[in-house]
């Protein structure tokens, strides 16, 4: 996003689209930016078993079972590093390549409510975790607006994946198949890694490419968060990227042509001149051929000799007479 980007209008789109949210009453429960008392009792921190993470937890509204806490957050894409892959990683790298998505709200004063129930999920996370072991979580920056950091592993070590299965990777999140020919026992790819892309339609949502996101693009994307071990002695929560919905992208179009126009890539005509007619190929052989049936010739004016001139004088000097006589 630059000059050419109308982030008053995009702002006001991105405000439009989470009051939509709030107002819902099966959509609010899940909004970061409504962290109000219900939300803050029901939700729980979870050690997951033989594991180093520990996850935020939230009662079923149907089961009041405790599942995984699942969040929805609207938002400008200012950064994204989303599949296809364009390189092969190497077997060692497979540990930390990754998807990822930041967002921000422009300035947004909802969008900062959302911050700060991060913060409060983060200070639920940390009580499980030993004192001085927890990084603080924090959130990025984007020209000076506030913005938060999305992020999800591609795989996960399988000592780790509590004996969930491998699942292939599709052609929309691996067309070059760089991820499919990864090989190494010890990393799976399970449901946890799996990010989903939509795009929003009023029939409903449909699924998309990752590649058709771009920066500019207002979005809404479900994360949950996982208080997980950066190093062997200190953690941090980090915002997983579970699904992505495209609800907007007029904004970065819309900027994107007019950043054409203003390099000359795009050019108009300003004004028009006259251009000269055109003689088509026969048009003067076609004017001269009317012509010879329209006027007679030059010889067709001039009296016939013989008769016909006798004949013409005789009747001449035959009317004077007449004319005489009377």
């Amino acid at each position: 996003m630059d000059e050419y980007y109308n982030y008053a209008a995009a702002r006001l789109d991105l405000e439009s689209h989470t009051l939509k949210r709030n107002l819902d009453p099966n959509k609010r429960y899940y909004q970061l930016c409504i962290w109000d008392g219900a939300m803050a009792d029901t939700c729980t921190a979870f050690k997951l078993p033989g594991d180093r993470r520990t996850i935020c937890t939230t009662p079923n509204q149907q089961t009041k079972e405790q599942e995984e806490a699942m969040f929805t957050l609207q938002g400008v894409i200012s950064d994204l590093d989303l599949p296809p892959l364009k390189f092969q990683p190497k077997a060692q790298q497979m540990r930390h390549i990754r998807q990822s998505v930041t967002l921000t709200g422009l300035g947004h004063q909802v969008f900062e409510q959302a911050v700060t129930t991060l913060y409060g999920i983060n200070t639920l996370l940390e009580r499980l975790e030993p004192p001085g072991t927890v990084e603080k979580w924090k959130p990025s920056d984007y020209a000076g607006f506030t913005a938060i950091n999305l992020q999800n592993r591609y795989f996960t070590p399988k000592r780790f994946a509590n004996g969930l299965p491998s699942i292939p990777f599709d052609d929309m999140n691996d067309s070059n198949r760089y991820l499919r020919s990864c090989n190494n026992p010890d990393f799976v790819h399970t449901e946890e890694n799996n990010v989903e892309f939509y795009a929003s339609a009023k029939a409903g949502a449909e699924k998309i490419a990752p590649s058709a996101f771009r920066v500019g693009d207002i979005v809404e994307a479900c994360v949950s968060a996982v208080m997980a071990p950066i190093n062997a002695e200190q953690c941090r929560m980090i915002v997983v990227l579970r699904s992505l919905a495209l609800l907007e992208s007029r904004h970065t179009m819309s900027s994107n042509t007019s950043r054409e126009i203003a390099r000359g890539t795009i050019a108009f005509r300003t004004a028009t001149s006259k251009l000269p007619k055109r003689r088509r190929a026969y048009a003067q052989e076609e004017e001269n051929s009317n012509d010879n049936t329209a006027r007679p010739s030059a010889s067709e004016k001039r009296p016939k000799a013989g008769n016909d001139v006798g004949s013409v004088t005789g009747q001449n000097e035959s009317a004077d007479k007449h004319m005489a006589v009377e």
